[in-house]
């Protein structure tokens, strides 16, 4: 038993290796080609045509994505390596969870979905990792939409009392 526990210790961290270092090697043409599709959109070779912008814009969402992948299988290398530490400071969790909105907003324009964000007037401060907050919130998101037909609908609601902050996501898909 100590033999075939250690035999899938060994191939368990090759696993994780060959993750890891897979990501690795797959972030960096991923970010070039993000960075050059920017710079297409930007202007730095000439004016493009609405048509060229629009499959531009779908291009540069599908690099972020591949990018958000690639940094997932880093992440789960991570945890199963047990090196995931979280980091929490107060952040402002409603600042959080716009930019994410705004990340993907491109992805849900093109499926002709609406989010609504159902927050508060004050901020709303709470103790969390930042990184892996966000991951979580677009996860929430991408799944949401993912499983909405077009035109869907995903509302986001944040509350938040002297014990906690309550964070729900609702879509208008199946499930």
């Amino acid at each position: 038993l100590v033999e075939q526990r250690d035999k899938l210790q060994r191939l368990n961290d090759a696993k994780d290796e060959f993750i890891s270092l897979a990501s690795h090697q797959l972030r960096t043409p991923a970010t070039a080609v993000r960075q050059t599709i920017g710079m297409l959109t930007q202007g730095y070779v000439g004016n493009l045509s609405k048509e060229q912008s629009r499959i531009l814009d779908i291009a540069y969402a599908s690099s972020v994505r591949q990018l958000e992948i690639i940094e997932d299988l880093l992440r789960v290398a991570k945890v199963d390596a047990g090196k995931v530490y979280l980091e929490t400071v107060p952040c402002d969790v409603v600042k959080i969870i716009d930019t994410v909105i705004k990340s993907q907003i491109i992805l849900l324009n093109n499926r002709h979905q609406k989010v609504h964000f159902n927050k508060s007037q004050k901020k709303v401060i709470a103790a969390v990792d930042q990184k892996l907050f966000s991951m979580v919130i677009e996860n929430l998101l991408d799944n949401a939409s993912k499983y909405s037909p077009d035109k869907g609908q995903i509302t986001i609601q944040i509350e938040q009392n002297d014990e906690q902050t309550i964070i729900s996501v609702q879509d208008t898909g199946v499930g």
